[in-house]
Order: C-alpha cells, then structure tokens, then sequence
C-alpha cells in the first residue's frame, strides 16, 4: 500500500504493508539508520522519534497511523542543532559555537532520557 509521510521535512513516498512499523519504514524504505532497534516493545527509547513534536517509540507505531503528523529523527534532530550553532557562530553572539551545541545535544538527550524513563516506569508495570 503508498503512503506519504513527511519526515524531517521532506516528504517520501513508500510502498509498504501497512502492519510495518515506522522504525523499519524509516531504516529499510527510506535508509535513515539513526532510529535503532531495541527492545521492540517501546520501553529502552534507542527507537524515539518526535511525531509532531511528542517523543514517540517507532517501534510500537504502524506506518498506515502516521497519516499527516510529521516525523523528526535523529537525523533531523542533527541539522537543527547543528544549524542553531551555526546561526550563532555567524552572528558572533557567541565564540563558543560549539559548546552551545553541545549544550543543546545534552539538553535533547536529557529531555528525551526523562521521556524514556517515565516509559519504563510506565511499561514495566505491564510486563
């Protein structure tokens, strides 16, 4: 079956069963590799992509429920960052271009681990 969903901004055309989950749609239909497999059943977060915005495990996700909500990956998590600094390094707001990046990388990881920590204590009760 085609859909068409919008990842990182771009939108790509796939032709897949409509049970795959988004985490194969992203690695094997459209090639971005940065969404890993985990555990398979949503809890570790090493799946985490943003639909719309909310941090959401693509593994637990079929692809024909994604409809028109956006998709961010890791990837698109990269350029953002990486754009942010630039923009400032340009501006000369700051000569520390680089640790303002890396303060955003650890701020997105810390958003994203309190995301998955309350997942798992969420998740675990259930198994």
């Amino acid at each position: 079956m085609q859909f068409r969903i919008k990842v990182n901004g771009k939108f790509y055309n796939v032709d897949v069963d409509p049970q795959k989950t988004l985490l194969w749609v992203l690695r094997e239909d459209i090639g971005l590799t940065g969404t890993k497999y985990g555990c398979g059943i949503g809890v570790c977060g090493s799946c985490t992509v943003l639909l719309d915005g909310s941090a959401t495990p693509s593994c637990m996700v079929e692809i024909e429920s994604v409809g028109t909500k956006k998709v961010t990956t890791i990837e698109g998590l990269n350029n953002k960052i990486g754009t942010a600094a630039r923009l400032i390094e340009d501006k000369n707001i700051s000569g520390e271009g680089v640790e303002l990046e890396e303060e955003l990388v650890i701020y997105s990881i810390q958003r994203g681990l309190s995301v998955i920590q309350r997942n798992i204590e969420r998740g675990l009760g259930q198994y």
